[in-house]
């Protein structure tokens, strides 16, 4: 073979190999959420982001390495898998940041942590609880105000307090000293159903 066609096949190979390291165009980062609202303790104090890297036609890109970084750690913390967990009432700015072929792009989701009520009120408009997840403090009670149509309290979860009778144009409250969901109905309408997380 000709000395010309063979370096001119070794350079279009060694040509093709330089785009490997990294895409060919800028690169945009998303992160999923990009707000999120947690309580300072459990349940609902955690999120998982989801972090994607694509092209300028919005293609997702493969590869790459992902970092996280608090913007405030007193009010959440965020593992190197995207876990961010809260410690405190506040608003933090959790960046994630993806690097490919030596290019790192960033984007920032904002997490906001408050501290769970130490009362919550579920009234019964009709033929629904609202709201249908009550959020307390461990310790804390939720007060069941029910108006024109009779309604009761049958909890399904365990370590659940006592029941609440029919109620009518009354209201009655229960104390929740443990932390956890408890999902309850009204075995009078059991499609009314709803919840008590305790935090």
């Amino acid at each position: 073979m000709p000395k010309r066609i063979l370096a001119a096949i070794l350079l279009a190979a060694v040509a093709g190999c330089g785009g490997e390291e990294g895409p060919s165009e800028a690169f945009t980062v998303e992160v999923t959420p990009a707000a999120a609202g947690l309580f300072s303790a459990a349940p609902g104090n955690t999120v998982t982001l989801t972090v994607q890297a694509k092209d300028g036609g919005g293609q997702v890109l493969g590869g790459g390495t992902k970092a996280f970084t608090s913007g405030n750690a007193a009010v959440a913390t965020v593992d190197a898998a995207g876990k961010v967990t809260a410690v405190g009432a506040g608003t933090a700015a959790i960046t994630a940041s993806v690097t490919i072929g030596g290019t790192t792009e960033s984007a920032t989701a904002t997490v906001t942590v408050e501290v769970a009520p130490a009362t919550a009120t579920v009234i019964a408009p009709a033929l629904q609880f609202d709201p249908p997840d009550a959020d307390v403090q461990a310790g804390g009670s939720v007060t069941w105000s029910i108006g024109d149509v009779h309604h009761a309290v049958e909890f399904t979860s365990g370590g659940a307090p006592a029941d609440l009778p029919e109620l009518q144009n009354s209201s009655a409250s229960r104390t929740f000293p443990t932390s956890g969901t408890y999902t309850y109905r009204c075995p009078i309408h059991p499609s009314m159903t709803g919840s008590v997380r305790v935090h």
